[in-house]
């Protein structure tokens, strides 16, 4: 699972520099082992742009792709064929399909918290169910334990989990039969 976004201002939009520093080096070093430099004029910087949107949020993904464009446009262009058609026609594109990759990862992102949120809800609920309650799924196996089915068959959740109902049940219904009938 994805690791939890960056609360700090100041570490979201330095996770956006650092990260387009870095697609800078790589580009550099496509260069250097062979790669034309045609073929990875935006391409690192699209990871840059991923990584700091996912973790820095919204604001942290413009920011990194403003950084990549002026660093694309600064230091791989030169400076009268920035002005040309085809540059400004192909950095126009990038900046169009790197804002829909900061749309989509916030997107993504919201989707990722708001999930988390419903499984908090959903936990809770559980949590304050007092008697036994199990889950299955389709194959009988269980997928949530309470305390209270914890303690009713004396296994651990962590030992539940996973088992088919079958196993578990049988034990614990000839352990309940044996100290009730008095065997």
């Amino acid at each position: 699972m994805l690791q939890r976004p960056i609360e700090s201002s100041l570490s979201r939009y330095g996770l956006a520099a650092v990260a387009v520093a870095a697609a800078v080096v790589l580009r550099v070093v496509l260069i250097e082992i062979g790669i034309a430099a045609s073929t990875t004029t935006y391409t690192p910087y699209y990871a840059a742009i991923v990584l700091s949107a996912l973790y820095g949020g919204w604001g942290a993904g413009i920011a990194s792709l403003l950084l990549s464009t002026v660093a694309s446009a600064v230091l791989w262009q030169p400076r009268a064929a920035v002005l040309s058609t085809p540059a400004a026609l192909s950095l126009g594109l990038f900046v169009m399909v790197g804002g829909l990759v900061v749309w989509l990862t916030h997107l993504t992102r919201l989707a990722r918290v708001r999930a988390e949120r419903a499984e908090h809800r959903v936990q809770t609920v559980l949590n304050s169910i007092t008697d036994g309650f199990v889950a299955v799924d389709f194959d009988w196996r269980y997928t949530y334990v309470n305390e209270a089915a914890e303690a009713y068959f004396g296994i651990s959740e962590g030992a539940l989990i996973g088992r088919n109902c079958g196993t578990s049940s049988r034990r614990r219904s000839a352990r309940h039969w044996s100290t009730t009938i008095g065997g």
